[in-house]
């Protein structure tokens, strides 16, 4: 199954650069899985201004960075979101990522890896939801969520918090049982 984990911040000095060591790092392992990983940072997606909606679009825009972003997404056969909590919310960049596909999102599975203070990133999550329902994606349930990232990680990329590790290994597990459900 190819897995494609799209890592959600762009900012400078981000933990997002950890979590995504880390989730990289445990999927490796799993044989099961190709991972295309997506660090929205590089790929330097403009914002979202095409004429045609992506759903009247089949994954041709005018600007060549958005027609190849969606020729990316249709390739994956189930999603990971890496995602920091702004203002009880996602990053705007990642929102953009969702607004630049329609078909390629369709009837796939998607889990999240959320952090943040206290909450872990859950409310950015919540928002998510929303737009990837829309896109007809498969949420799954068990999605992680690191609360406290300042000191959620040792110096060596391993969680301070050993549940961590399980968690994800759950949400994977999930999120490849879907993917063989819808496919079957």
């Amino acid at each position: 199954m190819k897995l494609m984990i799209i890592n959600g911040s762009v900012r400078e000095g981000r933990r997002a650069d950890t979590v995504q060591a880390w989730v990289v790092g445990v999927l490796n392992q799993d044989t099961e899985l190709m991972l295309d990983v997506v660090d929205l940072k590089e790929l330097d997606l403009p914002f979202f201004n095409e004429a045609l909606n992506p759903s009247d679009a089949n994954g041709q825009f005018k600007n060549p960075k958005g027609t190849a972003w969606a020729a990316r997404v249709a390739a994956a056969d189930a999603f990971l979101f890496i995602t920091p909590e702004y203002n009880h919310g996602p990053s705007a960049v990642l929102k953009n990522a969702i607004d630049w596909v329609y078909d390629g999102w369709l009837n796939k599975p998607i889990g999240f890896v959320s952090y943040g203070g206290v909450a872990g990133g859950t409310r950015a999550v919540q928002q998510l939801l929303q737009n990837v329902l829309h896109v007809k994606m498969f949420p799954i349930s068990a999605n992680v969520a690191i609360p406290n990232i300042s000191t959620a990680f040792d110096e060596h990329v391993k969680p301070n918090f050993p549940s961590l590790d399980d968690n994800l290994h759950k949400s994977v597990a999930d999120i490849k049982q879907l993917h063989y459900r819808l496919r079957a």
